[in-house]
C-alpha cells in the first residue's frame, strides 16, 4: 500500500496499524484524477480476533480511498459483512464472500463515470483457512482423485515447526483430511477464478477492456501437506511462490519475467503502467 519495507516503518508484525501519516497509491491516484476504489479485506488497521471481525476500519484509517466497500478482516466465507465509507452500519454479503465482493465491484463500476479513470482494490479472502467453498465446487473437487506431488507427507528428513507438522506416525485419518481440505483448497481456486472471467468479460462487454491494466496476485500460498506441513509460514515454493499475472491495457501477451519480485515493486509498476 506504500512501497516501503515494513523494516523501514517501524513495522513489527502483522497486527500493526499502519499509520494515516504514511503517503499510499491512493494519494497517487486521487491527485492524478483517477477515482480510487478499495473492496473488501483491509487488515492493515491493526489487531485479530473476533472483536475485530465486525468493527468498521475508521475513515481516517482507510488510507484515503475515495471509495470504500471495506473490512479489517473476517475468515468465515459465508458469514462476511462489509462497511461503506464512514457508515458504521455493517453490510451483509448474501452467500459467498468472493462472489459477493466481485458483483460489489462490478455493480459499482458499471455506474461510474466512464468519463474519469479508476483505480479498484479487490481484495478478497480466500483460498485461505478456513477451507469452505460453494456447495457445487466443494463436491465436484471432493469426488475427484488428486495426482499428490511427491513431497506430500514425504517420510525423509524434516523438522516439526510451531505449527501444522505432523509426526512420522500420523495416522491415515490425519492423512485423508488434508487431502480433503487440499480439494477443498482447489474448489475456492476455482471460484476465484470464475469470478475474475466474470469480471474480465464486464469490462469486455463495457469497452474498457482495451484501456484497463488488470493485476492478479496472492500474498501467501498454502503448503498442503506438502513437506508433512500445512499452513503458510514456512518457506517453501508451495507457500511462497504466488501468482503475478499482469494483462490487458495493450501490454504485450505471453511475456514471462525470471526475476524474483516483491509487493514492495508493486507500487511504483502500477503508477508506471498507468
Amino acid at each position: 500500500m506504500t512501497g516501503q519495507y515494513a523494516h523501514t516503518r517501524q513495522v513489527p508484525g502483522i497486527d500493526w496499524r499502519m499509520s494515516p501519516a504514511e503517503r499510499t497509491m491512493a494519494d497517487e491516484f486521487n491527485e492524478a484524477g483517477y477515482e480510487s476504489i478499495y473492496i473488501g479485506k483491509w487488515h492493515l488497521w491493526g489487531g485479530l480476533g473476533t472483536s475485530m471481525m465486525k468493527r468498521p476500519v475508521p475513515r481516517v484509517h482507510q488510507g484515503r480511498w475515495s471509495k470504500w466497500f471495506g473490512f479489517e478482516f473476517r475468515n468465515d466465507f459465508f458469514d462476511t459483512c462489509y462497511f461503506e465509507d464512514d457508515d458504521p452500519t455493517p453490510i451483509n454479503i448474501d452467500g459467498y464472500q468472493t462472489d459477493g465482493l466481485f458483483d460489489r465491484a462490478i455493480d459499482y463500476l458499471g455506474k461510474c463515470d466512464a468519463a474519469k479513470p479508476f483505480a479498484m482494490v479487490l481484495s478478497v479472502e480466500a483460498p485461505h483457512p478456513p477451507m469452505e467453498a460453494p456447495k457445487a465446487l466443494e463436491d465436484k473437487w471432493l469426488a475427484r482423485d488428486l495426482d499428490l506431488p511427491p513431497n506430500f507427507f514425504h517420510d525423509g528428513d524434516y523438522v516439526p515447526g510451531p505449527t501444522g507438522a505432523w509426526s512420522k506416525a500420523a495416522s491415515d485419518e490425519q492423512r485423508d483430511a488434508v487431502i480433503r481440505n487440499r480439494k477443498i483448497y482447489y474448489a475456492m481456486v476455482e471460484n476465484l477464478d470464475q469470478n475474475v472471467g466474470k469480471l474480465r468479460d464486464f469490462l469486455d462487454e463495457q469497452g474498457l477492456a482495451d484501456n484497463t491494466i488488470v493485476m492478479f496476485l496472492s500474498d501467501h500460498g498454502e503448503l498442503g501437506g506438502a513437506h508433512r506441513l500445512q499452513g503458510k509460514q514456512y518457506p517453501y515454493e508451495e507457500s511462497c511462490g504466488i501468482p503475478l499475472i499482469v494483462g490487458g491495457g495493450g501490454l504485450p501477451r505471453g511475456r514471462v519475467i525470471d526475476e524474483p519480485t516483491n509487493t514492495e515493486d508493486l507500487f511504483p509498476t502500477i503508477l508506471g503502467l498507468c
